[in-house]
Order: C-alpha cells, then sequence, then structure tokens
C-alpha cells in the first residue's frame, strides 16, 4: 500500500468532518471516520492483490515468450542448415 494507515485515518476524519453536517448524520463521528478508514484500507489491499497477480502474469507470460523464442531460434537454425 502507498498511502501511509496515518495518512488514510486522517483522510477518513476529515471526510466525515467535511460531510458531517451535509450528507451524514451521526452522533458518533469517530465510529463513521472508523467505518470510512475501513473501507478504504480494504479497497487499497484489493488493490494491491490485483497489481502483484498482474505482475506474475506479466512475469510468467514473459518467461514463457522467451522459452519459446529460443526454441524457435534453434528450429529456425535447423531448418537453415543443409
Amino acid at each position: 500500500m502507498l498511502l501511509a494507515r496515518e495518512l488514510i485515518a486522517y483522510i477518513s476524519r476529515e471526510l466525515v468532518k467535511k460531510l458531517t453536517p451535509i450528507a451524514i448524520e451521526t452522533h458518533n463521528p469517530q465510529a463513521v471516520a472508523e467505518i470510512v478508514y475501513n473501507v478504504i484500507t480494504e479497497e487499497l489491499a484489493v488493490e494491491d492483490r490485483l497489481n502483484d497477480e498482474v505482475r506474475e502474469s506479466s512475469s510468467s507470460t514473459a518467461t514463457t515468450c522467451a522459452g519459446k523464442a529460443s526454441v524457435t531460434r534453434r528450429c529456425s537454425a535447423k531448418s537453415r542448415t543443409p
């Protein structure tokens, strides 16, 4: 996760502060800020897992392609020799 947990907590508190009189009615803004914090943290964790999967997939694809390229070079070299 690229964002520090402290920053996420701060953003959550500020979001609740700004939305409380306008869009959110609550007697416990701290509890709402904690919920917002958990949602943001979960979403960032999902993004991190997805990025890891893409990296793994890209890495295995590159390895597979490199292996196929060497086989192709060997096959074409064999076909060129009389």
